[in-house]
Formats: structure tokens, C-alpha cells, sequence
């Protein structure tokens, strides 16, 4: 009697070990678009990956479709602040890659931050605020003429 306590002790220590290692987090990013130039915004299709130190990462390939508000909204318009909500395992981020695919009638896009909070979504317990300053285009037509930006914090 007294194994068999043991090993189901043993099971439920294992699995729960095993469900706090894949806990699934919530990303809420805030992206801010510069105001300085009436072409600051974009309608091209937004990538978005934020890293931890070991390179593992979430990844969010369209953006758009992690809209935090109403689906009628047109996002990432001159000096808008916009949300977006990515589901995926929780990682201690440190590092974000940013870039478009360089579509739609207007492409080039000049960005001044992302922010980043990672939610918990067993406990709901949030992480410090992780700021990755880019005041930058990421376009073809303006310098640094690059659809991308790294920022690596770690």
C-alpha cells in the first residue's frame, strides 16, 4: 500500500513539475507609430518575434491578426499607439525582431517603441515592462532603407 502512495506522490509531483515547465503565457505588446512624417504609417503585413537568452522565441508572423480592439480599426497609423495580445509558452524576453513585408500603398513605416508585458495565464502574475526604444523607418525608400530592426537587450 505504502509504494503504491508513493508513486502516485511521485506522479502527481512529475506532472505537475511538467505543467509550471509548458505554462502558456499571454504577450501584450504595444506598438507606438512616429507622428513626424505624414507617411509614418503602413498597411503592409507586420512580423513580429521577441526572444529570450537561450534564442528560443514567439513568433507572430501577421500582427494584425493579434489585434487587442475592434476588428474595424485600422492599425499602425500615424502617431497611433496600438495593442495586440500573443498566446505562446512564457520565455523571459529580452530581445525582439521587427519587420514588414514591404506591401500594401504605402509601406514604409516609421516606429518609435515596442513594449512588451508577459502575462501568466495560470497565475495572471505580469512581468516588468520590457521597452525596445526603435525610432526608425523600416522601409526601402528612407534610411536606414532596411524592412527590419533588431533589438537586443539581453
Amino acid at each position: 500500500m505504502a509504494k503504491g502512495v508513493h508513486f502516485f506522490s511521485v506522479l502527481i509531483v512529475f506532472l505537475s513539475l511538467a505543467f509550471v515547465a509548458h505554462s502558456s503565457c499571454t504577450y501584450v505588446v504595444k506598438l507606438k507609430t512616429g507622428n513626424n512624417d505624414e507617411r509614418a504609417g503602413t498597411n503592409a503585413k507586420i512580423l513580429l518575434r521577441l526572444y529570450n537568452k537561450k534564442g528560443e522565441s514567439v513568433d507572430a508572423t501577421s500582427l494584425r491578426r493579434y489585434r487587442d480592439g475592434p476588428n474595424s480599426r485600422n492599425y499602425f497609423e500615424k502617431g497611433q499607439l496600438d495593442r495586440f495580445k500573443i498566446p505562446g509558452k512564457c520565455l523571459k524576453i529580452c530581445k525582439m525582431e521587427l519587420s514588414h513585408n514591404n506591401g500594401g500603398d504605402h509601406p514604409g513605416w516609421y516606429v518609435n517603441y515596442l513594449e512588451v508585458t508577459v502575462v501568466n495565464d495560470q497565475t495572471q502574475k505580469s512581468s516588468a515592462v520590457k521597452r525596445f526604444n526603435i525610432n526608425r523607418w523600416l522601409a526601402k525608400d528612407e534610411p536606414p532603407y532596411s524592412l527590419s530592426v533588431v533589438r537586443n537587450l539581453c
